[in-house]
């Protein structure tokens, strides 16, 4: 489905933003002054630079590196959350493996809207994954105070360096003797800025002010009544994303970063459907509910605004049934990583799990 839709063609407003990139850097021209459409750290960009010169040499479209890159990805991070699902998942690893590859939003976003929020989500599940390994007891206590360890930081820093949407990621990680190492990922992301200090004020205006585009969705119809409210909303759901990581810290990873992400979109400002990858990915492991919900509200909002299917008031309602679908997913998660701590400040024990117990049984209740 996924080589059909790029062979398709289909227009893509976001393919033409990094045709325009491509030319600024052939011209030798300053990505951050020359368009207001890159509102990412410079990562993307190298890479940008990168498919550019290998569809020089080959003779082959840019385009046509371009999607085969996001499609050799997707297929990469089916096979991170099939090892993912031996250790934390409900779904058996071809089960989880499968969810994602066949979800239509991830098949959607990457081979028709051509976004590359599929590289983000892979570096953070390479990142959980390298984690995980040697702590065979890790899932069952469902904490661990080790720190992060070298390879999860430098893979943190490459997800956070295509989309700062991963950022606040390290966080979870802050426990431990060594916990400063959670800084090691924005020092890395700073510094690929160091080079391009001469454009410091489009940087700020362009990518660290960033705000999404409002719409129909949650809390962005605020925004859409009066704009003043943009950095309310914003700095709120910062807060609650800063607070949500903070308090998982205890927390299994895999489960955290999935609610970590559903608390940054249920509060968002402004909302795309390539967001909808960064859940949708995690939520493969467990296939809750809210993950099969908001897939389907998702396909139906996309579908309906972008005129394939006649369905009145996809556009004006489709995003706010999705956003109560993410809601209702939310809650779904946060009853399973009992974000609630005893007054000790310690999550209450649960008896261990019976000998013949799967992995799939590890967060039952």
């Amino acid at each position: 489905m996924r080589v059909w839709l790029a062979r398709k063609g289909l227009h893509s407003t976001d393919l033409d933003a990094y045709r325009g990139v491509l030319e600024l850097l052939r011209s030798g021209q300053s990505v951050y002054q020359g368009t207001s459409h890159y509102n990412y750290p410079p990562l993307w960009f190298w890479i940008i630079g990168a498919l550019g010169r290998i569809a020089d040499v080959t003779q082959v479209p840019f385009e046509a590196v371009l999607r085969t890159l996001l499609l050799c990805t997707d297929v990469a991070i089916a096979a991170v959350l099939h090892r993912l699902a031996a250790r934390v998942g409900v779904m058996t690893p071809w089960t989880a493996a499968t969810l994602y590859l066949a979800n239509p939003i991830t098949i959607w976003v990457s081979a028709v809207q051509v976004q590359f929020d599929n590289l983000v989500v892979l570096f953070l599940a390479i990142a959980l994954l390298a984690d995980g390994r040697g702590r065979r007891h890790a899932v069952r206590r469902q904490e661990s105070s080790t720190p992060l360890s070298w390879s999860s930081a430098i893979c943190l820093a490459a997800s956070i360096g295509f989309k700062q949407v991963t950022m606040l990621h390290p966080i979870l990680w802050f426990r431990g003797p060594r916990r400063w190492r959670v800084l090691l990922p924005w020092l890395v992301v700073t510094a690929t800025f160091l080079p391009y200090v001469s454009d410091a004020r489009s940087i700020l205006d362009h990518v660290i002010l960033y705000r999404s585009v409002p719409r129909s969705y949650g809390f962005s119809e605020l925004v859409l009544f009066d704009a003043r409210c943009a950095a309310p909303v914003a700095a709120v759901s910062l807060a609650a994303a800063i607070a949500a990581a903070w308090k998982l810290r205890r927390a299994e990873k895999s489960q955290a970063s999935l609610f970590l992400f559903l608390v940054l979109l249920v509060f968002a400002p402004g909302f795309g459907v390539q967001y909808l990858v960064w859940p949708l990915a995690l939520g493969a492991l467990f296939g809750r509910l809210g993950f099969y919900l908001s897939t389907g509200a998702g396909l139906l909002w996309v579908l309906g605004s972008e005129g394939w299917i006649a369905l009145q008031g996809a556009n004006q309602f489709g995003a706010q049934l999705l956003w109560l679908c993410l809601v209702l997913w939310l809650l779904q998660e946060a009853r399973v990583l009992r974000v609630r701590l005893s007054p000790s400040g310690r999550r209450p024990r649960t008896p261990a799990p019976a000998a013949a117990d799967s992995v799939s049984g590890s967060d039952s209740g």
